[in-house]
């Protein structure tokens, strides 16, 4: 059970902040701009499609972990989105379900 709060702690390190302001577009270290639509049609899950998208790129974290996979405590993606909204930071599942590359995933995560 102690492993659990270290996890959580590397996994929202690596997949966290904010979804920049939908109407800005953000500028990408490629110099690419993206503007993401952090609104999702009503009913859908937007932990479980940001784990789908994640999933549909292949996105690795930096420890080389698919970050679509349980961790290594067994936290599914989908909870690892639901505990981290519970513990009070949001991780912005619904802007992740929107990234087109997983270097964008850092749109939705890099911002405070």
């Amino acid at each position: 059970m102690r492993r659990l709060p270290i996890v959580l702690l590397t996994l929202v390190a690596l997949v966290l902040p904010a979804c920049p302001d939908p109407t800005t577009p953000t500028t990408l270290w490629d110099g690419g701009t993206v503007t993401p639509d952090p609104v999702l049609p009503p009913g859908v899950d937007p932990a479980e499609e940001a784990c789908k998208r994640l999933e549909e790129l292949q996105c690795i974290s930096k420890d080389g972990r698919p970050l679509w996979e349980p961790t290594p405590g067994g936290v599914s993606c989908v909870d690892v989105f639901r505990i981290s909204e519970s513990n009070g930071v949001n991780l912005h599942p619904a802007c992740v379900a929107r990234i087109k590359t997983c270097e964008e995933r850092h749109v939705c995560t890099d911002k405070g």
